[in-house]
């Protein structure tokens, strides 16, 4: 029952909690076009390190530790984390100031990362502070938490920017406020729950705990690169205007993304189960799961080309006319990355994370490289393009991975019906624009015509695995 509860706590405060992101994001594109978000998304994929690097794996690593070691020793524990991360944020703080001081930011550029960067430290030492109220399966105070900062970062942007007409930096300030309202939760959940608060900065300590944590930290700030690479190379090399568009697509993707990921979290455990219990129950449902993920990113493609165009204007502002193009080339973008999502998680249910950590090495290599190569010269088309071949690096590697837990030709068997669906639907789109019929004849046709694909071959499949079932 607690963990159904604290699920559904966390769950839908994080929900929620980026839903407010989502708003906060529509509010500055409103009022500040994609210029504003240029800034603020560039304000966020240089100082996002900060969370990242300091939030690497302490709670997973933490909560165990603080569960096994005896309750005298837990307030030592705690802090020799936060001293470990204090010294993983100090080290991060000073890797950005020395990229901002080759770089040159304007000074309005520097006062937004300076408060998006206090409030991603503040939450990553939070993470910390909240281990003796998680060890004790009390999970509720932390999700409102973090939702009520959120809430208050988010009101207090939102008076700044509509009542008192006040630029981006100065509406961003709300995040000084919650991160320092986050820290002081977050210390009164420990001291609560029966740690004392301190701070120990200790080399053996450090050397103990980055030895484990080392690991986590590779795949996520390869990770971070990867996802945040294209919005920096626009701002330095084109504009915060062509970074505000790329970022305005990437938004749309992550969110229709967003179920896909909680998909993924809700299947992990019976894949990895069935990886070791029953290898052909585990190829069949990792089958399926890919397939369905697969099937969602087109729909969210489908989505971006015929329907996110037409709303552009009406929720973002007029200043984001014009950008309809774009949007409708970041379809690619967002099939490829959903099936980056399936592969992805059943790689790690089979056991196969050494490749996984290769592929997004090659593709955060493969996504630098080609944004500092194409960007300069086809500005925002050029980072999509990157990004979808450094998509179709990781995804190349994800597949030859596969070979060993799936075995056989029925993983490409699986994926051909959406893929030839998608090409279908594409091609009665593309007809119908030439033939002159409106966008909404477009998209109801090619949609039909995916659909009628990739559901008959799901229901071939399925009586194949029946088969297959049966002669076992």
């Amino acid at each position: 029952m607690n963990i159904t509860r604290n699920a559904a706590w966390l769950l839908g405060c994080r929900i929620s909690g980026d839903f407010l992101n989502l708003l906060l994001f529509v509010l500055i594109s409103r009022e500040f076009g994609p210029a504003g978000v240029g800034e603020y998304s560039y304000s966020f994929a240089v100082v996002g390190f900060i969370w990242v690097i300091g939030n690497l794996g302490i709670e997973d690593y933490g909560l165990r530790e603080y569960l096994r070691i005896e309750p005298g020793r837990r307030s030592r524990f705690v802090a020799e984390l936060l001293g470990t991360q204090l010294v993983m944020i100090g080290a991060t703080i000073a890797g950005t100031a020395i990229y901002l001081w080759l770089t040159h930011p304007d000074a309005a550029m520097l006062a937004s990362m300076g408060s998006i960067g206090f409030y991603q430290a503040c939450l990553a030492l939070s993470t910390a502070l909240f281990i003796p109220a998680m060890s004790q399966q009390i999970m509720m105070g932390r999700a409102l938490v973090d939702l009520s900062c959120r809430g208050a970062a988010f009101v207090f942007a939102g008076a700044a920017i509509y009542v008192w007409h006040t630029s981006i930096p100065y509406a961003l300030l709300g995040y000084v406020v919650a991160g320092l309202l986050l820290a002081a939760l977050a210390r009164a959940s420990a001291e609560r729950h029966g740690c004392r608060v301190q701070i120990c900065i200790s080399g053996k300590a450090l050397r103990r705990i980055v030895g484990v944590l080392w690991s986590f930290a590779a795949v996520e700030v390869l990770g971070q690169l990867f996802t945040r690479v294209g919005v920096i190379v626009l701002t330095l090399k084109v504009s915060e205007a062509a970074a505000g568009v790329y970022a305005t697509g990437l938004r749309v993707i992550e969110v229709g993304l967003m179920p896909l990921a909680f998909m993924g979290v809700a299947a992990y455990p019976q894949l990895s189960r069935l990886f070791v219990e029953n290898r052909a129950a585990f190829q069949r449902s990792g089958r399926d799961f890919i397939w369905l993920v697969v099937v969602a990113g087109i729909i969210l493609a489908w989505g971006l080309y015929f329907i996110a165009p037409v709303l552009l204007v009406p929720v973002l502002g007029n200043k984001y006319a014009g950008t309809e193009p774009v949007m409708r080339a970041m379809a690619a973008l967002a099939v490829i990355q959903a099936l980056e999502v399936g592969m992805g998680r059943v790689l790690f249910a089979a056991h196969q994370q050494v490749p996984r950590a290769l592929a997004i090495f090659l593709g955060a290599a493969a996504a630098l490289g080609l944004n500092l190569v194409l960007v300069p010269r086809f500005a925002v088309n050029g980072a999509i393009a990157a990004g979808v071949f450094s998509f179709a690096v990781i995804n190349g590697v994800y597949f030859a991975a596969m070979r060993r837990p799936m075995s056989g030709r029925k993983l490409p068997q699986a994926l051909l019906g959406p893929f030839v669906g998608l090409l279908l639907g594409a091609v009665v789109a593309r007809e119908c624009a030439g033939q002159g019929f409106a966008v909404w004849v477009q998209a109801l046709g090619s949609g039909v015509s995916f659909l009628i694909v990739a559901g008959a071959a799901f229901w071939l499949g399925r009586g194949w695995h029946l088969n297959a079932a049966q002669s076992d």
